[in-house]
């Protein structure tokens, strides 16, 4: 086992083999890289998720949207 200290190295070492990892969907969307497969866990958990806005300067429909989301995710 050795220290990874960002996405890119592990997937760096995943793609050497020197390990395998799980991860979200947003890893996959974000951070592509060739030679490493990439499977669902169809039972896998779910994660939290967040809406984020900068903090001295929220959106005016932060309530609405965030209302919405919570409905969204909820199911």
């Amino acid at each position: 086992m050795r220290a990874i200290h960002d996405v890119d190295g592990w997937l760096d070492a995943i793609a050497a083999g020197q390990g395998v990892g799980t991860t979200s969907e947003a890893t996959i969307a974000h951070h592509q890289r060739a030679g490493i497969a990439h499977r669902r866990i169809g039972d896998g958990p779910c994660i939290p998720v967040r809406l984020a806005w900068r903090r001295d300067a929220p959106p005016p429909a932060a309530a609405v949207l965030a209302e919405l989301l919570g409905e969204l995710y909820d199911r």
